[in-house]
């Protein structure tokens, strides 16, 4: 069933620790990142089936977060995260289960040049182990004197299902999976990270306590600050029982202004999450 993104009043805004505290030095330092664009693809997904696809940077550009955009809420989200894992990524990859009639999915890499003095890098914590009918969790630290830009789980099977992936306030990506095989399998957590301070208008935003009713899906979305655009971002689920129906860049790909989140409440009981953006003063040229 296709839905359209509601209006939630009176939603709490979160502050995440120091990496969302904008400063009055906003302006004293220049991002290190320009060339800001999104690109997408759109992929067919039959019904029952899983779809996947990945969508590369332009040349000389680098991913700084993506996500995946589903407007369908029989859609699940099986992994979201950078291509080439903690390698030398080039963009982005999505992965969903569709449990409705054949539909479409749409991935998108969020990508920029790199300036040097960011010491651009992805790092990720790899083979975690998620037990049969079980949640698994992890979560990875940007190496000393960076902070995220953006992040991703990866499960490589098509019967997990992400539970959360969202920044935290010790400038970790964390992820959690459902493994809804009969087998125990293994997640990856990704974080694209780079030397970057509030100094320099980076900063989190967020909206938190969004209510999902039982049997339900919910949508939230929040906006970057005036001139800032989002980087990455994500969803923090209030429960185990929460499916990720779709996480990406609000307005993408044309005008990008902040972060949506869609969850899916399989549980016995109300429930509640958060979405995040990751946002920064980086221009298009």
């Amino acid at each position: 069933m296709k839905r359209l993104l509601t209006a939630l009043g009176a939603l709490l805004v979160l502050v995440v620790g120091e990496m969302i505290a904008p400063t009055a030095q906003a302006d004293a330092a220049v991002f290190p990142l320009s060339g800001y664009e999104v690109v997408s693809a759109t992929v067919p997904v039959a019904a029952g089936a899983t779809g996947a696809t990945g969508v590369d940077c332009p040349e000389g550009k680098r991913p700084v977060g993506g996500g995946v955009y589903t407007g369908n809420d029989d859609m699940r989200l099986i992994e979201s995260f950078p291509l080439g894992g903690a390698g030398d990524v080039t963009g982005w990859l999505g992965g969903v289960f569709n449990g409705g009639t054949d539909s479409v999915f749409d991935v998108y890499a969020v990508c920029a040049r790199v300036n040097p003095e960011a010491d651009y890098e992805a790092v990720g914590v790899t083979n975690v182990p998620v037990a049969v009918g079980t949640t698994g969790s992890a979560a990875m630290r940007c190496p000393a004197g960076k902070r995220p830009l953006g992040g991703g789980v990866y499960t490589g099977d098509d019967d997990m299902r992400v539970v959360e992936s969202f920044p935290t306030s010790s400038r970790r990506w964390a992820g959690a999976v459902f493994n809804g095989s009969g087998f125990e399998s293994v997640m990856d957590v990704y974080v694209i990270c780079a030397r970057v301070s509030p100094g320099e208008g980076y900063e989190v935003a967020g909206v938190g306590n969004v209510p999902v009713a039982v049997g339900t899906t919910a949508s939230a979305a929040v906006d970057c600050p005036a001139g800032k655009r989002p980087l990455g971002g994500g969803v923090s689920a209030g429960s185990d029982d929460l499916r990720l129906v779709e996480t990406f860049p609000l307005g993408a790909p044309l005008s990008p202004t902040g972060w949506t989140g869609t969850v899916f409440n399989g549980g016995d009981a109300s429930t509640t999450f958060d979405v995040y953006a990751v946002c920064a003063p980086v221009p298009t040229d």
